[in-house]
């Protein structure tokens, strides 16, 4: 077994050193950073041995519109640019997620936001809504309610109006069966009708980002925000074993043979991970009352399945007809967000096979970054938008 172990962690040094050394060469254009520069500009975050985060450098095949972004710039400072200033910055770069205390600052729950239930054709969804300004739809992903966004929405209200519904069968929306992106994607243009916006952005996270991507596809969108991820028949085809490994849950919840509902219900609990700490003790307590209820659960399960069977077969069917996203795109990354997996290429070089405009920027953090790092993903987002 201990051989086992050691061939395992030899693979993973192999598999991350080819991924720096391609990070350090990847295009002459490319403008890479010093590691100490990088440090003070980026603010990398280190391993207990001391080595960088092994996605802590630029991920990007190309720079050659993008720059770096220093961490030290304020919020303040950003938010008092107006909205055509912040537009036309397209040198976005890396941003650090900022210490935990500042993650965990007092900020309070959907102050001023409006709470509604709100039929959308065969569905009903719960959002929260407000602010001012151009209108922004946040998407959250599995198995996260709205709430998820509670401290990024503070942070975009003064500049936009803020919409975050709970997709379809999640969090306090109900759900006919069909949990394809392409219904969800209707759901949010019929929500945004409902609400009188007819043109909008939209920022999509895990599941989410999905979601947003099929309705860039289908329905005017006026700019796109995804946060890790990629079409998801990209990421089926590039599955390897390190993917499978570390997102096995995809396959567990996609398969019918031995339906994972139960499992999950038997303990949700145990089953998902969250504390009050990081998310907030309002986010907390929403989660926790979604994930105890088995209509919910069954919802978050099907909307897997969808995704190995109509999700992929409507971007198989996009990349065909050569259908692409015609608003511009930011592709945010995370860098500590499965460190170890190695697409090949960056992730803006898969993403511009499907978008003409594709602008990208880096954030330090874990995968739930609307908690880990409200700020930094706030600077990113009204950068862009």
């Amino acid at each position: 077994m201990r051989a086992v172990d050691e061939r395992a962690q030899r693979e993973q040094q192999r598999v991350l050193g080819e991924r720096h050394r391609r990070r350090r060469h990847a295009a002459p254009s490319e403008p890479v950073v010093g590691e100490a520069e990088h440090r003070a500009v980026a603010g990398v975050q280190h391993q207990a041995d001391g080595r960088p985060c092994p996605r802590a450098r630029h991920r990007f095949a190309e720079h050659r519109d993008i720059g770096v972004v220093v961490a030290e710039q304020s919020l303040v400072e950003l938010l008092r640019t107006g909205p055509h200033e912040r537009r036309d910055r397209s040198r976005l770069g890396a941003v650090h997620a900022g210490n935990v205390a500042g993650r965990r600052r007092g900020v309070s729950f959907f102050d001023g936001f409006a709470l509604e239930h709100i039929e959308v054709g065969d569905v009903t969804l719960r959002v929260r809504h407000g602010g001012r300004g151009s209108p922004v739809v946040l998407l959250h992903g599995h198995p996260r309610t709205h709430a998820t966004w509670h401290r990024v929405a503070a942070l975009l209200a003064p500049h936009h109006t803020v919409v975050c519904p709970d997709l379809r069968g999640y969090g306090e929306s109900t759900t006919t069966g069909d949990q394809s992106k392409r219904a969800m994607a209707r759901d949010v243009v019929e929500l945004m009708r409902r609400l009188g916006h007819e043109r909008y952005a939209v920022v999509g996270h895990d599941r989410g980002s999905y979601v947003a991507f099929r309705l860039a596809m289908e329905h005017p969108v006026e700019r796109l925000v995804i946060v890790e991820a990629m079409p998801l028949i990209e990421r089926l085809e590039r599955t390897d074993w390190q993917f499978a490994l570390s997102w096995w849950h995809w396959w567990w919840l996609g398969q019918t043979a031995k339906p994972a509902e139960a499992a999950i219900n038997a303990d949700p609990d145990a089953w998902y991970s969250a504390t009050p700490d990081l998310m907030g003790e309002e986010a907390y307590a929403d989660l926790r009352r979604a994930l105890h209820n088995p209509d919910v659960v069954h919802a978050m399960v099907e909307d897997y399945r969808a995704g190995l069977r109509e999700d992929r077969e409507h971007d198989e069917a996009d990349r065909a007809a050569g259908r692409r996203v015609e608003c511009p795109l930011l592709v945010v990354s995370l860098l500590q967000d499965d460190p170890e997996l190695d697409y090949g290429v960056g992730l803006d070089e898969i993403w511009r096979a499907w978008a003409d405009d594709v602008r990208v920027a880096e954030i330090d953090c874990g995968h739930h970054v609307a908690e880990e790092a409200p700020d930094a993903l706030a600077r990113a987002l009204l950068a862009f938008l």
